[in-house]
């Protein structure tokens, strides 16, 4: 599942990540609320959750997600990760906290990871 606010940045993750064959991007949410009520709905192996939102923010949808579903791994996703914003987004549950701007490899990679490691754990 991928929660961002801009459609543009949802759209090239959806598209980059179309080249692993073990990866589908099963939903989407445009803020920290409808992720909440999506990740209900579509029961997504894992979030990639962008920090900055309108409406909720990444860390306390990040915070609200993990209440009911603990066992599911959020990856925080931002171009902002100065000051306290990746400590508060770890605090708030997510596996790992990356920047935006990392290769689409990395993400893939560090995705299998956190689900392989729920899986296993």
């Amino acid at each position: 599942m991928i929660v961002d606010d801009h459609k543009e940045a949802r759209e090239r993750l959806c598209i980059a990540l179309k080249k692993f064959s073990d990866i589908k991007v099963v939903s989407e949410a445009v803020d920290g609320m409808e992720a909440i009520r999506v990740v209900k709905r579509s029961r997504p192996d894992v979030v990639v959750m962008d920090i900055n939102m309108p409406k909720m923010n990444g860390i306390d949808a990040t915070a609200s997600i993990l209440k009911s579903h603990p066992q599911l791994p959020v990856i925080g996703f931002s171009f902002f990760l100065a000051g306290r914003l990746r400590a508060a987004m770890l605090e708030a549950g997510a596996r790992m906290v990356l920047d935006k701007k990392i290769h689409v490899d990395a993400l893939y990679a560090a995705i299998r990871s956190v689900v392989n490691r729920a899986t296993v754990g």
